[in-house]
């Protein structure tokens, strides 16, 4: 008998947190979910205010704050992010997710990341131009919880360098770098070969950053691209970053 009742209150619980009404700021998606075999009441929460859960529970944290703008010809870095596992929330208790803009902080109770700034150095680095100049990466990697099955985006990918091009191939042009992925740093750009010599913009780091020659960021975290520069038209604008974000995943 004692087997069969701690069995239902163990499903009973499941089905409330499965179900219970969950206060959040707007713009969040509350959905379930499949991680590693196992499910999960998934919030991403991409706007800053605050998380109230009607039960006492230990969730999941991830946190990744804003991307960098592009850094000159350099792309911008990618944010810098933190997990926190089995957090727990008290019951009615309000918590306060502050969810960074392009290149600020993000943090949600006790677990918080640094800004990065306009830089080329951050959760994960920026292509370079001219052959040298690639931002720096901080080597861990950025999947949310470890859960490659589920995110096939990955947040905080760096930004593309920009192209140098020179009209009479003296010197010759280089080509810009690729942002970083994953916790990687981002790539130095080779000189451009004959015969234009012209060199092209790199691409953005996987699944979010921005294109070199000023391309923008399209996920969570991710960098924008650096300016490509024409000696008789130098065009210095660079690719936005894109906003932060938090994963708060609940075990069902």
């Amino acid at each position: 008998m004692p087997g069969r009742i701690s069995r239902r209150m163990a499903v009973l619980n499941a089905m409330s947190a499965e179900t219970m009404p969950i206060l959040y700021p707007y713009n969040t998606i509350d959905q379930i979910v499949t991680m590693g075999g196992k499910r999960y009441r998934l919030l991403t929460i991409t706007t800053s205010g605050n998380v109230n859960i009607p039960l006492a529970v230990a969730v999941d944290a991830w946190l990744c704050g804003g991307g960098s703008k592009g850094y000159n010809q350099t792309g911008g870095a990618g944010a810098r992010s933190s997990q926190s596992n089995a957090m727990s929330l008290a019951a009615n208790t309000n918590y306060m997710a502050i969810i960074g803009s392009a290149g600020g902080a993000s943090s949600f109770n006790g677990l918080a990341v640094t800004a990065v700034g306009q830089s080329s150095n951050g959760g994960t680095g920026g292509g370079g131009v001219g052959g040298s100049g690639a931002g720096s990466g901080d080597g861990v990697a950025k999947i949310p919880f470890g859960a490659s099955d589920y995110f096939t985006s990955v947040p905080c990918a760096g930004g593309g360098g920009g192209s140098s091009n020179w009209e009479y191939q003296n010197p010759p042009g280089y080509h810009g770098g690729k942002g970083g992925s994953n916790g990687a740093n981002g790539a130095s750009g080779g000189q451009a070969g004959a015969p234009s010599y012209a060199g092209s913009n790199g691409a953005g780091g996987d699944t979010g950053g921005g294109a070199g020659g000023g391309g923008h960021a399209t996920f969570y975290g991710s960098g924008g691209g650096g300016y490509s520069y024409y000696n008789s038209n130098p065009n210095t604008d660079v690719g936005n970053g894109y906003q932060g974000a938090l994963y708060v995943r609940i075990p069902l």
